[in-house]
């Protein structure tokens, strides 16, 4: 998500909110929140996308996995559906199809650096044994 110039000063209440929901996610109490303004002009939009923003990247300190679960939502991309339920749903496995596909891409390259370092002695300690020199000592030192 890009980050956008807060016109508005909306800053001070952002940080108050995510103070809070960070306070009740410790507390592990759940709540619910309204943010009321009339249409257009008031930086609901941004309030939103911002907090959303700030909350992803939170890890939990315990599991060392996303203290959030967040996804965004917004009626109008989904007001196909007839039942708002089915909507928010859909946004919700959509989200975790997204977050799944990139914890396993990076799980994957984690795998692959590894099994490269691996790989990068077992061949320099196969090559040292048949012909006496060091490939990947020289090649470091380069």
């Amino acid at each position: 998500m890009q980050e956008t110039v807060d016109v508005l000063n909306r800053g001070q209440f952002i940080d108050m909110l995510y103070q809070l929901v960070n306070t009740m996610s410790d507390l592990k109490q759940g709540k619910i929140f309204s943010i009321d303004g009339t249409w257009g002009g008031y930086g609901k939009t941004y309030v939103l996308e911002e907090l959303e923003r700030r909350l992803s990247p939170v890890v939990n300190e315990e599991t060392y996995d996303d203290k959030f679960y967040v996804f965004h939502y917004n009626c109008w991309q989904y007001d196909y559906y007839e039942e708002p339920s089915v909507a928010i749903i859909s946004a919700m496995l959509e989200t975790s199809e997204n977050s799944l596909e990139h914890r396993i891409n990076k799980v994957a390259k984690a795998g692959w650096e590894t099994a490269k370092e691996i790989l990068t002695d077992v061949a320099g300690q196969y090559v040292k044994n048949k012909i006496g020199v060091d490939i990947v000592e020289t090649n470091i030192s380069k």
